[in-house]
């Protein structure tokens, strides 16, 4: 049954809501302020007289004014019903000690993301290149907008940096010409814009790369080498796969967005800076995009690691590479496009069918039969080269203005930012 001050409200009505209170005003509970009240006047009555007799008495410490309203929750002592002292509550100060750490944690954790380049819901949107050499080619190429320089600060005393002094003078030049704010900042600070990863004491905040459309290639031209990816989804092959093309001398790289590794600081990390500075393209269609090479006079190549794929022979490198020596001795020169697939799976029977030749390179055994995808492209890319001749300035400088120009390139959508996650 319900208390006798509450009963009211069972049998209703305003005259029961009015005079119960009143007949039930001695059975009701005392209200905590008074009980508060009376507890804290008896227990000191109760230290004034053992401080009267001379026993050692614990005498709060005096307050301010404005802290008598709260003298109860800062007294850390506890008193019985007859006021005596109590032991000290252990597990609560523990308790309030823990409680006041964890604020102090979360809000030096709120200050930290305010203070740094959000990584969430913002992390498409924004790169953290590290290293000199990809954040010196970014500055270089201009095909990101640059936001700001993270630099490491210098101990005091003598050179923290002894090597690529002329390549870090030069990253700090042209922040300056260009405008960018610079900012020094701890080893730790920087560690956490390159999640760890060595950055050589520059981290580069700046938008992700605009990658333009490419429908067609440009005219053949003797020497002309592209290179095109179907599904590399590992960042680590893909940023080799582009410093070995940059190396080589590729006129450009061409790659599905859809089902390729997107352009991160981590893949701009593993090419050295060569996918800063590299032409690099997207397509809609590879399978449309060869078979258009192909029909232009572009030598379609694609790479196999057994004797037989997509139930086609697959020769081996080294017994096609003659045929390019010849036409190129014959003054005949011939553009070559390499095909190389994904890792594992290698290339779909759709990209394979548009390849005038399967290719393989000639090594391996039953326990190992394949190379990485990234150590494969720098042989197969090294053998093309030698075979085809380097290409001169002069027909690398006609290839870059004919795609810029336009030409027999199709760009009308714009630039495509790649953004797009690895399937």
């Amino acid at each position: 049954s319900r208390p006798p001050h509450l009963a009211w409200r069972r049998r209703g009505g305003a005259a029961a809501r009015t005079a119960a209170p009143a007949a039930d005003s001695q059975s009701r509970r005392p209200s905590a302020v008074s009980a508060r009240e009376e507890f804290l006047r008896k227990a000191e009555e109760v230290r004034r007289q053992r401080q009267e007799a001379g026993e050692d008495v614990w005498t709060p410490p005096a307050r301010k004014p404005h802290e008598e309203e709260t003298r109860d929750f800062d007294d850390d002592r506890q008193w019985d019903e007859d006021g005596n002292e109590e032991a000290y509550s252990q597990p609560l100060a523990a308790a309030a000690v823990a409680a006041t750490a964890s604020a102090v944690t979360r809000v030096g954790r709120r200050r930290a993301r305010w203070n740094k380049p959000q990584r969430g819901a913002n992390s498409a949107k924004y790169d953290h290149l590290f290293g000199i050499y990809p954040v010196l080619y970014a500055l270089r190429a201009g095909h990101r907008k640059v936001m700001a320089l993270y630099m490491q600060r210098a101990r005091d005393g003598g050179k923290q940096f002894p090597k690529n002094v002329e390549a870090r003078e030069e990253i700090v030049r042209l922040c300056e010409e260009g405008g960018i704010s610079i900012t020094e900042c701890s080893k730790p600070r920087l560690n956490e814009f390159s999640e760890g990863r060595p950055h050589q004491g520059f981290v580069l905040r700046c938008r992700q790369r605009n990658v333009q459309r490419l429908f067609n290639l440009p005219a053949v031209k003797p020497g002309g080498l592209w290179v095109v990816l179907q599904g590399i989804t590992d960042p680590q092959n893909l940023g080799s796969v582009l410093r070995s093309s940059m190396f080589f001398k590729c006129d450009g790289v061409v790659y599905e967005h859809r089902d390729s590794a997107r352009l991160t600081s981590l893949v701009s990390k593993a090419s050295s800076g060569a996918g800063e500075v590299l032409p690099l393209f997207v397509t809609d269609s590879l399978k449309t995009f060869l078979s258009s090479a192909q029909a232009a006079g572009w030598r379609v190549l694609g790479t196999e690691s057994g004797a037989s794929a997509q139930g086609r022979e697959v020769e081996t490198l080294e017994s096609f590479l003659p045929e390019l020596e010849e036409a190129k001795k014959s003054g005949q020169g011939q553009g070559v496009v390499l095909v190389l697939g994904s890792e594992g799976r290698g290339m779909n029977t759709d990209i394979a069918e548009e390849c005038e030749k399967l290719l393989r390179i000639d090594g391996g055994d039953k326990e190992l039969d394949s190379l990485n995808v990234g150590v494969a492209a720098g042989v197969a890319l090294h053998a093309l080269r030698s075979a085809l001749g380097l290409p001169t300035k002069t027909q690398q400088e006609s290839t870059a203005t004919e795609i810029a120009e336009g030409g027999v390139t199709a760009s009308a959508e714009g630039p495509v930012p790649v953004i797009v996650d690895a399937a």
